[in-house]
């Protein structure tokens, strides 16, 4: 199965016995090989990569494939002939790699879930809230259970929790409720408290020659920043602009618009020059929060499901503000409180970037 869209990024799946009962979308291309079924897979992502992109149609946007294209796809047949010739020495000694990759991918726990973990534990509550509290529309809902469908009652009073005109179950549900009643029991601020400034990014004017960076939805992996597929503007671009939409060290940018992408957070820890898009904002706190904490914090229960209770609009066009944002609850703790919950989170995740480094 070979992606139509952004073949480049190479997410294509080899159908084997684990996989083939699944239904696949029309986002593939689906390839049924007459022979090296296996060795054509791994060709693809590797010697015959550049092959592949090369029918690829790449205008102002990323590149894609039709099933047509592949009428144009050509292969060396000196190439295709020593593969054959070698295909069992080849298969012996990829599916043991195969099989010590798939081990390693079963002792991986997600940084969610680790977050999740330490949050639960300091905070005294219950880990399985983030499974009770269920998948929804944004970034850090994703990896949860799916949610039944909930009946409930509640009382006109309880209504007036909320600043928005909102009678849905994405606020009065009972999770929502037990998250909301934890986070009164304890001693937190609102983040307008501790922001030093905000702003929102930019719709700048991309140039393929650009050497700056722009960060945009795509590029937030709500973990890390994945520079290798960003747009660019020029130097030239990036001067004129207020140093204030400029990205600095220790910023923190999170994602404001989009069905599963609102809510993604990261934490700028680069030194690369870069801006980011109109989709997200940028928040500089003052010296007396920790950013990574922060981050933490709203990749945490604790934090994501305020974003999932409070963004605004519906189907994919939901947004987050600066109003909601800015009203969001995080724990008001100590600088040394902060650092020993960071250096802990960190130093798990460091330990899963190891085991993903060796697959």
């Amino acid at each position: 199965m070979i992606s139509k869209v952004r073949p480049n990024l190479k997410k294509y799946v080899f159908v084997d016995k684990d996989s083939k009962d699944y239904f696949y979308t029309s986002a593939f291309i689906h390839l049924i090989p007459r022979k090296l079924n296996k060795i054509l897979y791994y060709s693809l992502r590797t010697i015959f990569f550049p092959n592949l992109i090369a029918i690829s149609r790449q205008g102002k946007g990323y590149p894609t494939l039709k099933e047509d294209d592949f009428l144009y796809l050509k292969f060396d047949k000196k190439v295709i002939d020593k593969l054959s010739a070698k295909q069992d020495q080849i298969v012996a000694k990829i599916e043991p790699i195969e099989k010590k990759i798939k081990e390693l991918k079963s002792q991986i726990t997600p940084a969610q879930g680790i977050i999740n973990k330490v949050f639960a534990r300091e905070f005294k509550f219950d880990e399985n809230l983030y499974n009770e509290f269920g998948k929804g529309m944004t970034a850090g809902t994703q990896t949860a259970q799916n949610r039944t469908l909930r009946a409930f009652e509640t009382y006109l009073n309880k209504l007036s929790r909320s600043g928005i005109l909102r009678f849905s179950t994405r606020y009065h549900n009972k999770p929502t409720k037990k998250l909301m009643d934890f986070l009164d029991s304890i001693k937190t601020l609102p983040v307008s408290d501790i922001t030093e400034s905000y702003e929102k990014g930019i719709q700048p004017k991309y140039n393929s020659e650009g050497e700056i960076s722009v960060v945009k939805i795509a590029n937030l992996k709500n973990g890390y920043i994945d520079f290798s597929e960003t747009e660019n503007i020029t130097q030239e671009d990036f001067n004129k602009l207020d140093n204030k939409k400029k990205l600095k060290e220790k910023d923190i940018v999170i994602c404001a618009t989009g069905k599963i992408s609102l809510g993604k957070i990261n934490f700028y820890e680069y030194e690369n020059e870069a801006i980011t898009s109109v989709d997200n904002y940028i928040l500089r706190l003052n010296e007396k929060y920790n950013p990574l904490f922060f981050t933490y914090f709203f990749r945490s229960i604790l934090g994501y499901f305020q974003i999932e209770r409070d963004f605004t609009g519906a189907t994919n066009q939901i947004h987050l503000y600066w109003e909601q944002i800015s009203n969001f609850q995080i724990p008001d703790i100590s600088p040394k409180n902060q650092q020993k919950i960071v250096v802990e989170i960190k130093a798990e995740i460091d330990k899963q970037d190891e085991m993903k480094k060796k697959i």
